[in-house]
């Protein structure tokens, strides 16, 4: 049984908690989209906002949020162990409630309705998560380089 309220994005405050959220449950060297500065980027947009549930704890605590952009991506992050079959099915839910609204509102509606997200390789238990609502792998990757600052930048040629 799902313990957990659901509400919207209100203030800059559950940027805050939002932000603290990623802190917590994110390993140091992941640096997985939303980060902190993306979500600054995007909760400053008032339709990202309305699109933005927030799942807490009887006593307030935020346990996860779901952000659906613009793009018709959804993005999500949960403490862990939180998420069960039920709040999957709200996630992907609201997902699918946010891209209906976001087509009508642009007049496109049943036009390439679909949720998109993206993901690690070794986030198993996402993967996980997303075959089992239906999502299917395609063929675009991303590909993050790094380079470390311990050595001097060579003057560009």
């Amino acid at each position: 049984m799902n313990m957990l309220n659901q509400r919207l994005y209100e203030t800059d405050s559950d940027l805050q908690k939002m932000i603290e959220l990623l802190i917590k449950v994110r390993r140091a060297h992941n640096s997985d989209y939303p980060g902190i500065v993306d979500l600054h980027e995007m909760l400053n947009i008032p339709a990202i906002q309305k699109n933005t549930r927030l799942w807490e704890t009887p006593d307030a605590e935020l346990a996860g949020f779901t952000i659906i952009d613009l793009r018709d991506n959804i993005w999500f992050e949960f403490k862990p162990g939180i998420i069960s079959g039920e709040i999957e099915k709200e996630i992907i839910n609201w997902g699918e409630t946010c891209v209906r609204l976001n087509h009508e509102l642009k007049e496109n509606k049943g036009l390439n309705l679909k949720l998109d997200t993206n993901c690690r390789e070794d986030n198993h238990e996402r993967i996980d998560f997303l075959k089992r609502n239906g999502f299917l792998r395609q063929s675009i990757q991303t590909i993050k380089m790094v380079r470390s600052l311990h050595e001097p930048i060579q003057k560009p040629e």
